[in-house]
């Protein structure tokens, strides 16, 4: 979205620069319009050739004939295509056009055209999808740092205690703990978890004791009745 503004905030501005540039040599080509001179008309328009954008530049007379005229680079003479009726700024895929007046005395004389290239807009628009394109890399790192970090902190805990659980339950081993890996959500259940294996291995640990204890208690009351029936 920001390409695109600045892209078109850079053709605005190019447009109205040309735009001055057409009109002072519109103000200036008036004398020669009106005394003929297309020499001095010339020459205006070879000013022209400081703006390296610039790659042709013409000075119509008001019949729409050219007076002038300024090639850069010996090219052969630009379409006319996209000129703009009156005055201002129109713009195709390759080329700037733009139009001004020449007026005296209130009386129409002729007009300006000057075409420029757009090699440099085209190059700040690709130099703006760069910008883009790097910004969506490093926000591609980042989320993949991002869910990296949270399959480490989220998603690797919660599958070792599911992993565990499955082996409680397959094996009832009630001494198997799940190792915490942090103080978050996913760590007070892992501790809830392992506490609730604590009780229940305590609670085997007991009843295993008491087992034991009433075996034992059971083992002497009858060899205590063995005993007592062979004395008698």
């Amino acid at each position: 979205v920001l390409g695109i503004r600045e892209a078109k905030k850079g053709k605005n501005r190019m447009g109205r620069e040309m735009g001055v540039l057409a009109r002072i040599a519109a103000d200036r080509a008036t004398a020669s319009l009106v005394f003929n001179d297309p020499e001095v008309a010339n020459e205006t328009l070879a000013a022209l050739n400081e703006s390296r954008s610039i790659k042709a530049a013409y000075i119509l007379k008001k019949d729409g004939s050219v007076f002038a005229k300024f090639l850069r680079y010996r090219m052969p003479q630009m379409p006319f295509d996209h000129i703009p009726k009156t005055r201002g700024f129109e713009f195709n895929k390759n080329y700037l056009y733009t139009s001004a007046p020449s007026i005296r005395d209130g009386v129409y004389r002729g007009k300006v055209i000057v075409i420029a290239g757009l090699e440099k807009l085209h190059a700040m628009i690709w130099r703006y999808a760069g910008l883009a394109l790097l910004a969506l890399g490093i926000a591609m790192i980042l989320v993949f740092l991002l869910l990296s970090r949270l399959e480490r902190s989220i998603t690797r805990p919660i599958l070792d205690l599911a992993k565990t659980a499955g082996a409680v339950a397959l094996n009832l081993d009630f001494s198997t703990r799940v190792e915490k890996h942090g103080d978050d959500e996913v760590g007070i259940l892992v501790n809830a978890f392992n506490s609730m294996l604590d009780q229940i291995h305590q609670r085997d640990t007991d009843l295993i004791t008491s087992k034991e204890k009433a075996e034992k208690s059971e083992r002497q009351a009858r060899a205590l009745a063995v005993e007592t029936s062979q004395a008698n």
